[in-house]
């Protein structure tokens, strides 16, 4: 082949490859149109045990894109006073759902679907923490933005993942909670007999931890061993149990009796929390204090027939919808929630809605679909409190794609009904019952 041949040829193929280059997805070129729809993927469980909790999810996902999408000025909200996604020609966000059925095989190979035959740039929920490992490690290796708001396992950012980032509160942000609630309770009573002084005989200083061995139950294990100790805490019981029981809790209730706790944290799971109910209510025993893990499944409704054992219980959450109501934007929103679904805004609903809000503004900050970008957009927020629905200081990632700004609510359960009782500027009117044998 004659050298003249020969550099036509090399030229040839060189522009082939600088063609099919620029035609490629993700791609910088300025001369790629914008697309007319950004899709978003939401991993939730709409059949199986938690199908209540994937359909709210799916409601505040899709409440989220409605939102963005169409014309909603009086909603205080990034993204709400326009028509679509302004920096890429007003693009209409479109929310793709996968079952996950609460599995995680299925879970984690609906993420490869939906970037693969979907071509979504960013996926949100996942809702079940074992579930949220593995399709989060699958979002790694493709990769794809992961914006998770819906699991508090403090794992979940100690991986040192590039591509996920978690929102919500972590089980250690609620245990430091729980335990500043308990610390201006001993003040309170330190007060009251004038003991300020006397740090060696602290009131209400003991405490008790019950928990399922699940991958939740035992992060609140480990978070209240290092959460008694840095506070001055006496750890005098942990009592824990099989996830997969069926048989009842009494055994396990009875040790903690025995260990006398001013305060009791508790982590069961959905189908536990029925038998560790019926436990304490047949031995007539309650601490003075007993706070929750799993607000998703201890609410109002499912206490309500409990009977007086539950009254005074406490519950961690990031979500309020009591706060809600003291937030312009939330409030607006809730509204639009109830008229569009016949139904209060849960903490699932809200969880949603903001991670598809926080992925939707990174992508319009990014102007662009591309993921490289998309990561680093997100990276770069900084939403005031304001701006957001959730009672928090605002979303902000660290170093390890933790948002610093999420904080915890606790709600005690008085008179039917949870009311928040922290952070002690945002209860109003409510005061933590203490004990909580006074709570009606």
């Amino acid at each position: 082949m004659s050298s003249r041949r020969h550099r036509r040829l090399v030229l040839v193929v060189l522009a082939v490859a600088l063609a099919a280059a620029g035609c490629t997805n993700g791609s910088d070129s300025t001369t790629t149109a914008a697309p007319t729809e950004v899709k978003i993927g939401l991993l939730a469980p709409m059949t199986g045990a938690n199908k209540a909790a994937g359909q709210d999810a799916q409601r505040g996902a899709q409440l989220a894109a409605d939102m963005v999408n169409g014309l909603n000025s009086l909603i205080p909200l990034p993204l709400a006073e326009t028509s679509g996604l302004t920096n890429l020609g007003n693009a209409r966000i479109r929310i793709v759902t996968s079952d996950t059925k609460g599995n995680v095989a299925t879970g984690s190979n609906a993420v490869s679907r939906l970037v693969t035959d979907q071509q979504v740039v960013g996926v949100v929920g996942a809702y079940d923490p074992d579930v949220t490992l593995a399709a989060s490690q699958t979002a790694e290796r493709i990769p794809v933005p992961f914006v998770n708001g819906d699991t508090s396992l403090s794992y979940l950012t100690d991986r040192g993942l590039d591509w996920f980032f978690h929102l919500g509160p972590s089980v250690r942000t609620s245990g430091e909670a729980f335990f500043s609630l308990l610390k201006t309770q001993q003040r309170d009573q330190q007060a009251a007999v004038g003991n300020q002084g006397n740090t060696a005989e602290l009131p209400n200083n003991k405490v008790a931890v019950l928990f399922a061995t699940d991958k939740v139950g035992n992060d609140v294990d480990a978070v209240v061993k290092e959460l008694t100790k840095e506070g001055g805490f006496n750890l005098v019981k942990e009592v824990s149990y099989d996830p997969a029981t069926t048989r009842d809790l009494s055994a396990q209730v009875a040790q903690i009796k025995q260990a006398q706790p001013d305060a009791l944290i508790v982590a069961p799971t959905a189908e536990t929390m029925p038998l560790m109910v019926q436990a304490f209510s047949e031995q007539q025993y309650k601490p003075a204090a007993v706070m929750a893990y799993g607000s998703g499944y201890i609410s109002d409704q499912a206490l309500r027939d409990t009977g007086p054992v539950t009254a005074g219980l406490c519950r961690e959450t990031g979500w309020s919808g009591e706060l809600a109501q003291r937030n312009l934007a939330a409030r607006a929103v809730t509204g639009l929630y109830r008229s569009k679904f016949n139904t209060d805004m849960t903490e699932e609903a809200a969880d949603s809605f903001t991670a598809v809000l926080t992925l939707a503004i990174a992508i319009n900050n990014a102007a662009s679909v591309d993921v490289r970008r998309i990561r680093s957009a997100l990276l770069s927020l900084d939403i005031p409190g304001q701006s957001t629905i959730m009672p928090w200081t605002g979303i902000r990632f660290d170093e390890t794609h933790q948002n610093t700004g999420a904080a915890s609510v606790i709600e005690q359960f008085v008179n039917r009904a949870f009311h928040t009782v922290f952070p002690l500027d945002s209860t109003g009117n409510n005061k933590f019952v203490w004990p909580a044998a006074k709570a009606a």
